[in-house]
């Protein structure tokens, strides 16, 4: 009955885990496509210094989010690495099979899960902020 309910529970946990990558991906691909197309459609020098400001912070907090983003990827495929890495060696020393066998991910790609929301936030904000005063 536990190996029965230990096996659902990694597997909704691998399903969140894709999901969490997939959602991750494409938030990174909008914001990067938003952020291209700001600085393309941008009209010259801006005079006004609001949105000037809002226009230079919306492009740092994408730019940011998207940084923060792709290294919490990175960190969520280390850790995967890393626990391919464990059961392996754990295969070859032919440890007992029903030992658990983890690995955490390093706090820094937690933190920068946390930025990377934060970042999304503030540079929707910006965003709009910036589409206000150009109007």
């Amino acid at each position: 009955m536990a190996d029965k309910q230990t096996k659902d529970i990694l597997e909704v946990m691998g399903e969140r885990n894709a999901h969490e990558y997939d959602w991750f991906k494409y938030s990174i691909g909008i914001i990067a496509t938003i952020s291209g197309l700001i600085i393309s459609i941008k009209k010259g020098h801006i005079e006004n210094c609001c949105e000037r400001t809002a226009f230079i912070c919306a492009i740092l907090s994408s730019g940011l989010c998207i940084l923060c983003g792709v290294i919490f990827l990175y960190g969520r495929t280390e850790t995967l690495h890393q626990l391919a890495v464990k059961l392996e060696q754990h295969r070859l020393h032919g440890n007992d099979v029903n030992t658990v066998i983890q690995s955490a991910p390093k706090k820094i790609f937690g933190i920068l899960r946390v930025c990377f929301f934060v970042f999304l936030i503030a540079s929707i904000i910006f965003l709009v902020a910036y589409g206000i005063l150009s109007a």
